[in-house]
């Protein structure tokens, strides 16, 4: 967020998952770089990054059998929503 501003964390969590929400109040992301976002090595910060953040954070959350959902409007902020199934008990069963 170039100008900086708040960024909203929220977690929860229902008996089959947790959910993680990170909103944030800056310029939103632009149509044609959302199906980029997790591309690895995509970057728009040029030499200060690699492009590998949100790429890690998908296959980890991946890895967990998770979902990741991006929302963003321009001018107005983006909101990464993540949510991981909770692993069964050991009444459940695998």
């Amino acid at each position: 967020m170039p100008r900086g501003g708040p960024i909203q964390i929220t977690l929860a969590a229902d008996p089959e998952s947790a959910m993680l929400s990170v909103r944030d109040t800056g310029d939103g992301i632009p149509e044609e770089l959302r199906a980029k976002l997790f591309t690895p090595f995509f970057t728009t910060k040029g030499q200060r990054g690699t492009g590998l953040g949100l790429g890690v954070v998908r296959s980890a959350v991946a890895e967990l059998h998770g979902s990741v959902v991006v929302e963003s409007q321009q001018g107005v902020g983006t909101t990464f929503r993540l949510r991981i199934p909770r692993p069964p008990t050991a009444a459940e069963g695998p």
